[in-house]
């Protein structure tokens, strides 16, 4: 059951998306939120997917003006890889 949940998070666009904006330059989930139309938490929700896979990794992060940490994720596969 847990690897059907995998492989449909892969078919999901959105996903995909996220791999693609994120394979040569980490973003935030503010950013790609913004960037593709999504909640931010639909966007945070995705990202954990692939972090859980080991698609995607946590690059870095950063303390705002606002005193809170900001996360710069960064894909760890070609989503061409993943699309075909």
């Amino acid at each position: 059951m847990e690897i059907l949940i995998e492989a449909k998070s892969l078919r999901d666009e959105m996903s995909l998306e996220i791999l693609r904006e994120t394979y040569e330059y980490p973003h935030s989930i503010e950013y790609l939120s913004k960037k593709l139309g999504i909640p931010p938490s639909s966007c945070r929700k995705k990202i954990s997917t692939l972090l859980s896979l080991g698609l995607i990794e946590e690059e870095m992060r950063v303390y705002n003006v606002k005193g809170q940490w900001i996360s710069f994720y960064r894909a760890k596969v070609h989503p061409r890889r993943l699309s075909t």
